[in-house]
């Protein structure tokens, strides 16, 4: 059987109802400690850059 993939998406700002700030962090621990799954944070603005990859970011990825 395939894996599941979900995508979070928290907005900076982001706040509960006691008007706490809600960080990705908090999110991520959360997901990994209760659902015992791997979870990674992107920055968008990071992704959306863009660009033709480099030989550096072609052996990076291969390495994760």
């Amino acid at each position: 059987m395939g894996k599941r993939i979900h995508i979070i998406i928290v907005s900076e700002g982001a706040a509960d109802r006691q008007n706490n700030p809600i960080k990705s962090e908090q999110i991520r621990d959360i997901l990994s400690e209760k659902l015992k799954v791997s979870v990674r944070i992107t920055v968008l603005g990071h992704v959306q850059r863009g660009g033709n990859a480099s030989a550096f970011d072609r052996l990076l990825v291969s390495l994760s």
